[in-house]
């Protein structure tokens, strides 16, 4: 039970008509019921069992067990309470529990910081390999090999997960608490890679190159019309994209994460930086590739975030910068952010938070241009790569 209360979230939730799209023992993802919301985002809204709490990963909105209640009725709490109570001191609490699905909470390790998961993260990156497609793929963005190795990419590897980790232990690795890593029903511990879930690792990488994280670009996205119970234990991070006919969504990236597996570990939402710390002018964009080939065409510093409204970790990283020389922050998401209300209110919440850490803020403006063969400037990766394309079409030209 929660403290204080003689009822839990999974109680509370039952007593609402929520459509649910997954669930585990430990949580499950729901509709999003908040107006501003849109509704494109379905499934997106998570109820965390374990901490009697829940977040929406579209629009943000979250509380606990009587805002939950409150605001899907437009209610006030204390009514909320009354409400809650009310059912369920009528005997309902019994016959609610026994239609829910059996609620095991799955133990979990405490994430451990940035700066501690970067050695198990380094070592296992030596490990690993990059696939010739992968590498392929990285160079079609704009990448040189050299940029490649020294950035750190690798493939997720398809086999050999347990060897893999009990290299790294011997290697005097830390895995309990890293995300990514967690114990079989056996005890031992393995790492969470899959065919299922292969791709390319994408490093988050701190203002002193330290290994904060992954990111896996899906080799196959993840195509979801209603639930999908193969995608109960991915961390997603915001790369989904809904189809015209608002249906079916598509998501190319996810954490490299352990969350909801036994002793297993949240990435959170770290930050990637790329560049030169003491830059006075630093941009501000969403995806690490975005932000790795838009720092190679232009020469300027990038940070980027998971997805437009991960900012949790942005002031911590905005004030790193600002006392290394920074004083300019440029917003720089995708040229169709004024189409996208989400976009845009995310947009102003980071102009907060630049404002926030008393650094000037501004945003970067490109028309959006659609090209030969499918391609579009939406990015600032994407209109940096056409401006250099018009620049050799020009040279080949004779300067005419």
């Amino acid at each position: 039970m929660a403290e204080g209360f003689e009822f839990n979230i999974a109680d509370v939730a039952a007593l609402l008509p929520l459509t649910i799209r997954r669930r585990t023992g430990a949580s499950m993802d729901v509709d999003c019921f908040y107006d501003d919301c849109n509704g494109a985002r379905r499934g997106k809204l998570n109820i965390n069992f374990a901490k009697n709490c829940y977040k929406c990963n579209y629009c943000g909105k979250h509380g606990g067990m009587l805002d939950l209640y409150a605001d899907y009725l437009n209610i006030s709490r204390s009514e909320a309470y009354r409400e809650i109570s009310e059912a369920l001191n009528c005997g309902r609490i019994q016959e609610i529990r026994r239609k829910q699905p059996k609620v095991e909470l799955v133990p979990q390790s405490p994430s451990v910081d940035y700066e501690q998961r970067h050695q198990t993260y380094a070592m296992m990156s030596q490990l690993l390999t990059l696939s010739k497609a992968h590498k392929e793929h990285l160079m079609s963005r704009g990448l040189s090999a050299a940029d490649i190795e020294e950035y750190g990419y690798k493939s997720t590897p398809v086999y050999g997960f347990q060897v893999l980790t009990k290299k790294l232990i011997d290697m005097g690795c830390k895995v309990e608490g890293i995300p990514g890593f967690y114990k079989t029903k056996t005890g031992e511990w393995t790492v969470n890679f899959s065919s299922f879930c292969s791709g390319i690792l994408v490093p988050y990488l701190s203002v002193n190159r330290k290994i904060q994280g992954y990111q896996i670009r899906l080799d196959k996205p993840i195509i979801e019309e209603r639930a999908a119970p193969s995608v109960t234990d991915i961390e997603t991070a915001d790369g989904s994209n809904v189809m015209k006919d608002g249906k079916v969504k598509e998501t190319k990236y996810i954490w490299f994460s352990s969350v909801n597996k036994n002793y297993g570990a949240s990435s959170g939402s770290p930050i990637s930086f790329v560049g030169n710390p003491g830059d006075e002018v630093v941009y501000f964009t969403e995806g690490a590739i975005k932000a790795h080939v838009a720092h190679k065409l232009s020469g300027k510093s990038f940070l980027a975030t998971a997805g437009t409204g991960s900012l949790g970790e942005a002031p911590r990283t905005l004030n790193e910068l600002k006392a290394l020389g920074t004083r300019i922050v440029v917003e720089a998401y995708d040229a169709d952010k004024h189409m996208n209300d989400k976009v845009m209110k995310d947009s102003l919440k980071l102009k907060e938070i630049i404002k926030s850490c008393q650094l000037m803020h501004t945003s970067a403006e490109w028309p959006y241009i659609e090209y030969g063969d499918g391609k579009n400037t939406k990015g600032v990766d994407d209109y940096l790569v056409y401006v250099e394309m018009l620049k050799k079409q020009k040279s080949d030209m004779g300067g005419v």
